[in-house]
């Protein structure tokens, strides 16, 4: 199916399902809580992910409390949501402890239900995002897709000026911002690993999600069975050189070439990329099309082959008039 470029855009800026929070148990109004407090209520996690394996399967939604700032023990509490799904076995191995990509994406994602065949499954939402402290903003949203050039200087002094007010906003609500980062959400992995009563963890992690499984190895070697990383991006390595990522897009062409059926609808893949943003109007059937924009989601789409696929096909319709 042919999708045109604005709806690659629109489709990437979507947002990812929160927490179903009734799930979750609720801490007591009247007890005091400190930092690793913990409530559990039993319930069942419906599989709708893989038919191989139970509609229904055992679980435990846990709420867990923790310091907003560990290093300042007056530190107000927050709490973070926490799913076991338990493992098929009797005998189950290590837990697998689940890390999403981001960062400012849920934990909670279509992760591989087959992982419960030996292990039991573990998801800890991400302080700031699926907690009680949601560092949402649709005032920096709307900034960011405004009409305007994405990499001029007027919309990154626009940016600049949306943050600003959003981190005094969260200021009057008693937030303190410095402390959602990587080391706090490790930490309250941590908290959570001891809390369930597991040893030694494994992890399942993509993209952000395996710096944070390599940041808590080294900060808590001694816990760790195994990583099993996807789309890894270490620490110092989030480079993309443009000559490698021009030499990807030849191969695509390539290959693109080898198939006869694709020479019909362009002879020239790269030639089609490059006509469209020739001709790129700035406003069609009413909408704004920022070129800039058009490229940022582009080189996001090229990271995958079913992106690309996607992408070849929006930039196809684009050439034929359909923007």
């Amino acid at each position: 199916m042919n999708k045109s470029v604005l709806g690659l855009i629109f489709l990437s800026l979507s947002i990812t399902t929160p927490v179903c929070s009734q799930k979750y148990p609720k801490f007591d109004k009247n007890r005091k809580l400190n930092d690793g407090d913990i409530v559990v209520r039993q319930g069942i996690y419906e599989n709708i992910h893989d038919e191989n394996y139970p509609e229904k399967i055992t679980a435990d939604y846990f709420t867990m409390a923790v310091q907003e700032n560990r290093n300042d023990q007056k530190s107000r509490i927050i709490t973070i949501p926490i799913l076991r799904i338990h493992s098929l076995s009797d005998n189950p191995k290590e837990p697998v402890f689940l890390l999403n990509g981001g960062p400012g994406g849920t934990n909670f994602w279509n992760f591989a239900v087959w992982l419960i065949d030996k292990h039991d499954i573990v998801v800890i939402g991400y302080r700031g995002i699926d907690g009680s402290v949601k560092l949402d903003s649709k005032a920096l949203a709307k900034a960011m897709v405004a009409d305007s050039n994405t990499f001029s200087e007027e919309h990154f002094k626009k940016i600049g000026s949306a943050w600003n007010k959003e981190l005094k906003r969260y200021e009057k609500k008693g937030i303190d911002i410095n402390n959602y980062n990587i080391i706090e959400v490790i930490d309250d992995m941590e908290n959570a690993r001891i809390k369930l009563g597991y040893n030694k963890i494994d992890f399942f992690g993509y993209s952000y999600g395996t710096r944070l499984a390599y940041l808590y190895g080294l900060r808590y070697p001694n816990n760790v069975n195994r990583s099993v990383l996807a789309l890894v991006n270490p620490p110092g390595h989030f480079y993309h050189d443009p000559v490698v990522e021009d030499n990807i897009v030849k191969k695509y062409e390539e290959i693109w070439e080898s198939d006869s059926s694709n020479l019909q609808r362009s002879d020239n893949i790269i030639e089609t990329l490059q006509n469209v943003f020739t001709e790129l109007p700035v406003k069609w059937k009413k909408i704004y099309i920022d070129p800039m924009k058009v490229r940022f989601m582009m080189y996001n789409y090229l990271q995958s082959t079913h992106g690309t696929a996607q992408l070849f096909d929006a930039f196809i319709s684009a050439e034929n008039g359909d923007y």
